[in-house]
C-alpha cells in the first residue's frame, strides 16, 4: 500500500518537547475521534512524560480539531490529527461488524516509522489509570510488538481457533516500527485479508496468525479486559463491580461502553467519566441505543439494580421498540 496516498494530510498542533517523546495512536471513525480525545486526556492526567498523539481518520469536525488544539495547549504535548484516505482498504473484505477503521491499525506502523521507532497503539474503549510510561522501557530485541493475552473464559480457544500457542488483544500494543517493517508485517497482513477465509475477528485474528513468535506477552495490568456487557448478565449487583488496584489500562470489551447511558454511573465507568468531564469532550451526551435488545438489557439491568422508575422507563421503551422492529420486519418481507 502507498502511504502518501493513505494518508492525505496532517494537522499538527505542537506544544510539547519532541525530544525522547513517546508516540500513542488511535484509529477512528469521525464520530469517534471525541473518545480518542477522552482516552488521551487519560493518559496526560496520569503522566509523568512527554507525550505525542496521533489520530487517524477519515475526518475531523471543526469542534473536534479546537478540542485537540486545546488539549495540546493546556498539557503541553503533541497532537496528529492525520486525515486519511481509505478507499484502498475498502477493496479488502468487509469486516462485517466491526469499523474498517480497525483495519488501519494493519498499515500505520510503517507510517509511524517515521515519528519514533516504538508507539504505542490503542482502542479507544479504554481508560489509562496510572503512569503508562513503563512499557517504553522494555526490550523487544527482534520482536515486533509488546501484547496481552486475550482474557475471560469465553475466549479461552480463541488460539486454537487461529492455529497459535497463545492469542492476544490487538486493542493495545505497543509497536516496533523498524521491526515490523523488516519483517514486512504489513504486506503479509494484507495478502491474508485479501484472502477468502473467513476470520471472526478480522484484524485481530490475522495479526495473531502473522506475528505467530514475534510477540512479548507482558503483564494484564497493562490491558486490563473487562465487559460491562457480562458483568450485567453475571453480577448481583453491576454497578458496584469495582477494577483491581494494579491495573494501568483498562479496556472495556463488549457491546456496553463506560459512554452509554445505562451504564455511565457503574463504579467500573466511573475513571472513564471522571476524565471525560475532565477533558475538552465534556459536552458529549451519553450513547442511548435504539436496538430492542441493548434496551431490554437495560431494562433487566434496573430491575436488577432494584431501580423501580428505571424499571418502568426501560420495559416501556423495549416493549416500544421491539413492536418497531417486528413492525418494520414485517414491512421488509
Amino acid at each position: 500500500m502507498d502511504l502518501d496516498k493513505f494518508v492525505v494530510r496532517s494537522e499538527e498542533f505542537i506544544y510539547g518537547n519532541m525530544d525522547n517523546s513517546k508516540h500513542v495512536a488511535f484509529t477512528v471513525t469521525e464520530n469517534y475521534v471525541c473518545y480518542a480525545g477522552i482516552v488521551l486526556t487519560s493518559i496526560l492526567e496520569n503522566s509523568l512524560g512527554e507525550y505525542s498523539f496521533h489520530i487517524f481518520s477519515t475526518n475531523y469536525s471543526k469542534n473536534d480539531i479546537l478540542k485537540i488544539e486545546k488539549t495540546a495547549m493546556k498539557y503541553k504535548c503533541n497532537i496528529y490529527a492525520h486525515i486519511v484516505d481509505d478507499s484502498a482498504i475498502r477493496i479488502y473484505n468487509d469486516p462485517g461488524e466491526f469499523s474498517y477503521a480497525a483495519y488501519y491499525r494493519l498499515v500505520i506502523p510503517e507510517f509511524m516509522g517515521k515519528y519514533s521507532e516504538k508507539f504505542f497503539y490503542t482502542d479507544v474503549d479504554v481508560c489509562c489509570l496510572k503512569d503508562m510510561k513503563e512499557l517504553w522501557s522494555y526490550k523487544m530485541e527482534d520482536k515486533c510488538a509488546l501484547v496481552v493475552e486475550i482474557q475471560g473464559i469465553a475466549h479461552r480457544d480463541e488460539h486454537l481457533r487461529v492455529g497459535v500457542k497463545k492469542y492476544f488483544v490487538s486493542g493495545g500494543m505497543l509497536i516496533n516500527t523498524k521491526n515490523w517493517k523488516k519483517n514486512n508485517i504489513s504486506s503479509k497482513v494484507f495478502r491474508l485479508l485479501n484472502s477468502k477465509e473467513h476470520f471472526v475477528y478480522p484484524d485481530m485474528d490475522i495479526l495473531n496468525i502473522v506475528l505467530e513468535n514475534k510477540v512479548i506477552f507482558i503483564n494484564d495490568n497493562y490491558q486490563y479486559q473487562y465487559s460491562i456487557s457480562s458483568s450485567i448478565d453475571v453480577e448481583n449487583k453491576p454497578s458496584m463491580a469495582t477494577i483491581p488496584s494494579d491495573v494501568i489500562i483498562v479496556h472495556y470489551t463488549g457491546a456496553v461502553k463506560p459512554w452509554n447511558k445505562m451504564a455511565c454511573n457503574f463504579l467500573v465507568a466511573k475513571p472513564f467519566t471522571d476524565i471525560m468531564k475532565l477533558s475538552e469532550w465534556n459536552d458529549i451526551k451519553f450513547y442511548e441505543s435504539s436496538h430492542y435488545k441493548q434496551i431490554h438489557k437495560a431494562a433487566r439491568l434496573a430491575k436488577k439494580e432494584g431501580n423501580i422508575k428505571e424499571v418502568l422507563y426501560w420495559y416501556t421503551k423495549y416493549g416500544i421498540s421491539k413492536i418497531k422492529y417486528l413492525l418494520k420486519g414485517k414491512n421488509n418481507g
